[in-house]
């Protein structure tokens, strides 16, 4: 997701007039990770892998002015995997996470424990110790609104929330 100012042109002498504007913030998105450090070998020939994601996510930043690395949950499958994951995320630079169904659940702690000690802010409208129900991370001189709906379990305070947000005044546009 590229997210470009508003209401902010160029001055007359930096602009160009056939050149795309860089983009202010550029949102980077993984999910379903399930503990996988290379290709799941789950269909031939697949490319994949964390060392992949780095090196996608090392080009998709420099295109842009700003960026905020997000995942949506189910990244871990089992709990040896808890705090390599974590650190091999951190490291990713993951600013924050949405918590799927199976991250809330009680063995999954130190899942989230793992998470927050790298300092990415969690969170679910499920709810949970640590785990806020909306993030409000600053970026490219704005706030970008987090909300994660772990599987549909609370649509109407979802769009309750995405209604708040909405009526907030926008400085930028999603393109």
């Amino acid at each position: 997701v590229t997210v470009r100012r508003v209401g902010r042109p160029a001055p007359p002498e930096e602009a160009e007039p056939d050149a795309p504007s860089r983009p202010a913030l550029r949102l980077l998105y993984t999910t379903d990770l399930h503990g996988y450090f290379g290709p799941c070998e789950c269909v031939p020939g697949q490319l994949g892998g964390l060392a992949r994601i780095a090196t996608i996510l090392d080009g998709l930043r420099g295109e842009a002015d700003a960026s905020l690395l997000l995942d949506g949950g189910g990244a871990v499958d089992r709990p040896e995997k808890h705090a390599l994951l974590a650190e091999a995320l951190g490291t990713l630079g993951l600013q924050a996470s949405g918590l799927a169904r199976a991250d809330l659940a009680p063995e999954r702690a130190a899942w989230r424990e793992a998470l927050a000690g790298r300092g990415v802010k969690l969170a679910s409208l499920g709810g949970g110790e640590g785990v806020a129900r909306r993030l409000d991370l600053p970026a490219a001189g704005g706030t970008v609104h987090v909300i994660s709906l772990p599987e549909v379990d609370a649509p109407e305070e979802a769009a309750a929330l995405a209604r708040a947000v909405r009526a907030e005044p926008a400085a930028a546009r999603v393109a």
